[in-house]
Formats: structure tokens, C-alpha cells, sequence
């Protein structure tokens, strides 16, 4: 991949009801404003200064650098609640801002360029459409920026040397930050949290988020619904109930930070985005012992430089970032709505692996579990939807399309043998792979997901009536969060799928 069409990380920011883009490299940190101190004798686009640290930074409006002179810009009592500070080669400059907007991956090569007839560098060098719900940003150029006439910048105490501002065609100062990271700090409930935001493909509204099949799940304690994005939802959970915090409160699950997990796009639930900060390795302390249950979800404790004001006194707990995209749970759930899969998710290969899986368990009626990287996804049942009337005996449902796909429908209880009956309409449909063919297992009601490990062979587990393929030769210890460890047969609902087609296609 060449660097032009290498993803990259963007921070966005709104002002005035215009949405602005910044290359997360110029990115430094967004502050309250305060109060602005005057700076005579600047362009008429500087709106003033704030103390940052012991610096004077120069503030920026960039209504008024687009010729806006809007009484809200011009009046100090309604100026913008937040600065964003930008650096470029060695030197920082403020931008008045309404609201950070979050962390998104967009390659370069999207960016719609623009040019000016004098040859100049502009101040916004295009415009970019974040790919995650359509919205048009105006990008900027931080180089452009801080080379505007009359517009004064300070140097950043951050860099080594101050660059060379006199000999031509200076280079950028290099920061010389040991490690350095730029954290995305978030505000989750009470607690402030911050991750590597590297890890974080973008940040989303949740006005869309709805209720799934795995958060009306019985004993759900942390996925909140999915998010329907353009392509395929995406399962979102609370990062205070996983990692023992406590959990959001109804109403304060307003954005979602969307992972890049082994299986796919995973969103953890955030209240909002309140900075990004560049800081060194050293800034990350370990965990004070006792301060939470469930440490091993979290890097440390990130100590803020210097802080600006009493919100900043509080502590920060940093999620472990890779902890969150690696863990084998969170990568199944990511990967529940047809996202990327492992290539071999059979039991034989499951097994010779690995002695923990992550089970996906359902009543038929007694308790029976798959492993959940067999699920492809979890559909909620409609019996309006199968195209054919139900009998209460065959377990042949028709078909659905979903995704312009044919779904195969069986209802696995009547396919076991254990009984007929009518489809409970809390069912859920179990979608899984069999070569170029997918079938939808209808399951009476889905249980839980929990952690597991396998247990010795034995036979004739799960009795069933021939001629259903149905063999469980399988146990699996669960190991729940909290109550005692039980025994769960294990289905591989890949070959009974296999079988069940072929048994199929000789009857037609």
C-alpha cells in the first residue's frame, strides 16, 4: 500500500456549525478557553490568548478567518467554550472550537484538494467525507495556519531544539517525546478514561443505537445494542460494566468509540470525547492496588502534565489497549454481524489450539452451547419472514434474505428430536457458514456468553431421533463472572449444517 492510500488518523472538531478536520499528527490538545487575554497589534482573526501552562497561546477564530464577522465571534462573552491547540515545527497555535467530534481513520487520498491561484498554501486544503456517517469536513492545513501574516504563534516547550526560523527551507523540529502517544481522553459515567488513539478506527453517535438480540439476553450485563453502520451493525458495549466500573447510567451512552478488534469493529459506549493529548511513555503510572476489581483491563493510571484546571486533578484510568482489540470475546462479538472471521473456526481446529473458547449457549430446552466464532450472526426470529406457513413439526422453515443472501432456516429444537411445537416468538436465529451455503439455526432462546474450556470426550450426550445429525460428543466447563461453573454439551452447528444440507439435497 502506497502512503497516499495508507489510512490515517484525523481529529474532528465543530465551530459555529462548520466541521472541521486536523491531521491527528498536528493534534496536540483541546482546553477550556476561560478567559482571553486581548493580543494587540495581531490579525483581525486572532480572537485573543489563553495562559496554557505558563505560555501565552495564540487563539484563533476561524469564523472570522472566513470573513464571518458574526456577532457571536466578535462578542468575548460568547466566545467558542474550547481551544484546540495545533503544532507544527516546533511551534503551537489555538483554534477556537465548539466541540471535539472525535478520532477517525480516513485515507489521505480521500481528501478533495484545493488550490489557490498564487501558488499559496490555504489555510483548509479541501474537504473529506467521514466515512462513518456521510459528514462533510472542511480539512486544514496547520502549516498555513501558522504561516498567516500577523498571526503569532509560540514555540512548544515539548520539542529539543527550537527550529531554525531564519535559514531557508528550515525542517520541522522533531518532538522528542520518548514513546510519546497521543491519548484520547473520554468521560464514561463518573469516571474519565483514556486509550491509545491508534487503536480507534472513529468516533460515532449513538442516536442510532438499538436494542439486539444479545442485549435482551438473560444475566446481559454489558452489550447495550448495535449500531447500525452503513455496511453491517456493529455490537456496542459498556466499558464500565466490562471492566468492573459500575455501568452507564440511561442516558449517558452518547457517543461510541469504534475498536479495530481481531474480529471486527467493535464500539465501546462513551458519554463523550473531551481531549486528545500527546504525552510521553512516563505519563502512564501503574495501577494503584485495590482501585478497581477487574485491573487486568486497564494499561495504568495517566498522569496529566501540569493540569490547567481542577477537572484535570482527577484521575484518568487508561484502558489496555490491546487487551481490548485482542481479548477473544470481545473479537467474537465484533465479528457476530458478517464481519472478517478467522478462516477455520471448526471444533477439530478450535480444539487442538486452544483449551478455552467463548461459548454462545441456548435452550432446546436443557442448556447446549457453539462456540461463538461459528456465528456469523445473531438475527432476531420474525415468523412473517419465512415465507412459509409453520406446521409446528418440520424443522425446514424456508428461507429468508438477508444481506441479498438465501438464509436457510431450521429450527434445531425439532431437528434434535426433543420436541414439536410452535416457533416461540423470542426466538433467535444462529447464522452460520457451510461452504458457499449459510443456515439459520432458530434456537428458542438465546442464555448467555460466557468463557469456557474443554472437557473430556464422551458419548451420547444429546439423544436425538434419527435421522437428525445431531451429536454432541463434547462438554465445556463455563466459567461465569459471578455464580457457580456448569457443564454445557457443545454443538458444532458447522457440520450439523453440513450434514443437514446433504441429508437435504438427497430427499429433494
Amino acid at each position: 500500500m502506497s502512503p497516499s492510500t495508507e489510512p490515517s488518523h484525523w481529529g474532528s472538531f465543530t465551530l459555529g456549525g462548520a466541521s472541521y478536520a486536523v491531521p491527528l499528527e498536528h493534534l496536540r490538545e483541546a482546553v477550556p478557553a476561560g478567559r482571553l487575554s486581548v493580543w494587540p497589534g495581531t490579525a483581525a482573526c486572532v480572537t485573543g490568548a489563553i495562559e496554557l501552562r505558563g505560555l501565552m497561546l495564540p487563539v484563533v477564530d476561524l469564523r472570522r478567518l472566513a470573513g464571518a464577522a458574526a456577532a457571536a465571534a466578535d462578542r468575548p462573552e460568547d466566545v467558542a467554550p474550547l481551544v484546540i491547540v495545533i503544532a507544527h515545527a516546533g511551534h503551537l497555535l489555538g483554534l477556537c472550537a465548539d466541540a471535539v467530534t472525535g478520532i477517525f481513520q480516513a485515507s489521505a487520498e480521500r481528501v478533495q484538494a484545493v488550490t489557490l491561484a498564487d501558488g499559496s498554501e490555504p489555510c483548509v486544503r479541501g474537504s473529506l467525507v467521514r466515512p462513518d456517517h456521510g459528514e462533510l469536513l472542511s480539512v486544514l492545513h496547520p502549516p498555513a495556519l501558522m504561516a498567516l501574516p500577523q498571526v503569532p504563534r509560540c514555540r512548544d516547550p515539548r520539542t529539543a531544539t527550537p527550529p531554525d526560523d531564519t535559514a531557508e527551507g528550515a525542517r520541522p523540529g522533531r518532538s522528542t517525546i520518548p514513546g510519546g502517544i497521543h491519548w484520547l481522553l473520554v468521560q464514561a459515567g463518573d469516571w474519565r478514561l483514556a486509550i491509545d488513539s491508534a487503536r480507534v478506527r472513529m468516533a460515532v453517535p449513538l442516536d442510532g443505537l438499538r436494542p439486539s438480540v444479545l442485549s435482551r439476553m438473560p444475566g446481559n450485563t454489558d452489550c447495550l445494542g448495535e449500531w447500525p453502520h452503513p455496511s453491517h451493525p456493529i455490537t456496542v458495549i459498556d466499558p464500565l460494566a466490562r471492566s468492573g466500573l459500575g455501568a452507564l447510567a440511561e442516558g449517558q451512552a452518547r457517543q461510541a468509540l469504534l475498536l479495530d478488534t481481531d474480529g471486527g469493529l467493535l464500539g465501546l459506549a462513551i458519554g463523550a470525547v473531551l481531549d486528545v493529548r500527546q504525552l510521553p511513555a512516563t505519563a502512564l503510572q501503574a495501577m494503584p492496588g485495590g482501585r478497581v476489581t477487574q485491573a487486568q483491563w486497564f494499561a495504568g493510571v495517566l498522569t496529566l502534565e501540569q493540569p490547567s484546571d481542577d477537572r484535570d486533578a482527577s484521575p484518568v484510568l487508561a484502558l489496555d489497549a490491546q487487551r481490548w482489540t485482542a481479548h477473544a470475546e470481545l473479537s467474537n462479538l465484533a465479528s457476530l454481524h458478517g464481519q472478517a472471521r478467522h478462516a477455520d473456526s471448526a471444533l477439530a481446529t478450535r480444539e487442538a489450539a486452544t483449551s478455552a473458547l467463548t461459548l454462545i449457549t441456548y435452550a432446546l430446552p436443557a442448556e447446549a452451547g457453539t462456540p461463538i466464532d461459528q456465528i456469523d450472526e445473531v438475527l432476531p426470529w420474525r415468523a412473517d419472514r419465512a415465507g412459509l406457513d409453520d406446521d409446528g413439526c418440520n424443522p425446514w422453515l424456508g428461507l429468508v434474505m438477508h444481506r441479498d443472501r438465501p438464509v436457510v432456516l431450521l429450527c434445531l429444537r425439532r431437528w434434535s428430536g426433543v420436541d414439536a411445537g410452535p416457533i416461540d416468538p423470542e426466538a433467535s436465529i444462529l447464522v452460520v457458514r457451510s461452504g458457499v451455503h449459510r443456515m439459520g439455526f432458530v434456537v428458542p432462546r438465546l442464555l448467555t456468553i460466557e468463557s469456557a474450556g474443554w472437557q473430556p470426550a464422551v458419548a451420547g450426550m444429546l439423544r436425538h431421533r434419527s435421522p437428525s445429525p445431531i451429536t454432541a460428543s463434547r462438554l465445556a466447563q463455563v466459567n461465569p463472572a459471578t455464580g457457580p461453573r456448569r457443564l454445557v454439551p457443545v454443538l458444532d452447528l458447522q457440520d450439523i449444517a453440513s450434514k443437514a444440507l446433504a441429508l437435504r439435497a438427497v430427499a429433494a
